[in-house]
């Protein structure tokens, strides 16, 4: 794409691995290399093609077109995850239609598929260098977990959901976690190469280690190093959104 089939992205950290850029059209986000071997487009939303096909994800499957509506910054934030995230966007759309899973009739869905719905809207990936930073998370002791330097502790947005919703961040955002270990290298990366070095270990990694909601690990990922505008020590000290309890699911 050039610079003319893009417009800026908002100014947020966790938004520069989507390479700080916008499509301005469905046909520039056609014309993204990533989608040539998923077979899919994207395309004009349609509601009565959705409902007709039995929901989102199943008229994806039917049609190999992703609807996305015009204008809308969650959408298209959605599409750019699929560009930067091939692999991991097909997994969590191959376990919203499996046709074997067990699904719970009070919200039509598995466990499974509960855990991938909440990825893809609220899923973040930790990346860790050292044992203890993972530790760190499960035990909420967020003081030394967000001291930690970027060569031992890296958080990666992939739910579209909390990336519109970082454009204007309040108090309470967490993400759903999947921890990813990698070596120094995989750390030391910048945010333009960062994703396709990942996406295929993320995909591995959620495939065979996710199977309920629980598996997803609370982050509040405001306390993240330049997150957000103030974190003071009085911000780190606020027990209602760095909780040091878990809550029951």
């Amino acid at each position: 794409m050039t610079s003319d089939d893009t417009v800026p992205l908002p100014d947020h950290p966790a938004l520069r691995i989507y390479s700080g850029t916008l499509p301005r059209s469905l046909e520039a986000l056609n014309a993204h290399p990533a989608l040539a071997d998923l077979a899919l487009r994207f395309a004009p939303y349609d509601q009565r093609e959705i409902d007709r096909h039995g929901g989102y994800e199943r008229c994806i499957d039917a049609t190999g077109r992703i609807p996305t509506r015009d204008g809308s910054l969650h959408d298209w934030l959605n599409a750019l995850v699929w560009l930067h995230f091939p692999q991991t966007k097909h997994l969590l759309h191959e376990i919203a239609i499996d046709p074997a899973a067990a699904i719970d009739a009070r919200n039509g869905r598995s466990p499974r598929q509960n855990a991938a719905a909440l990825f893809d809207e609220v899923g973040a990936v930790a990346l860790c260098s050292q044992p203890c930073v993972v530790r760190e998370l499960r035990e909420l002791r967020w003081r030394l977990l967000f001291q930690r330097p970027a060569s031992e502790f890296r958080v990666v947005i992939i739910g579209h959901g909390t990336l519109e919703s970082l454009v204007d961040p309040h108090i309470g955002l967490t993400s759903k976690t999947l921890t990813l270990h990698v070596d120094a290298h995989t750390m030391s990366l910048a945010e333009s190469k960062l994703a396709a070095a990942l996406d295929a270990r993320v995909r591995e990694q959620f495939a065979g280690r996710i199977a309920t909601p629980a598996d997803l690990l609370p982050l509040p990922i405001l306390g993240v190093r330049g997150w957000y505008p103030d974190q003071s020590d009085a911000f780190y000290a606020n027990e209602r959104y760095f909780r040091t309890r878990r809550q029951r699911m």
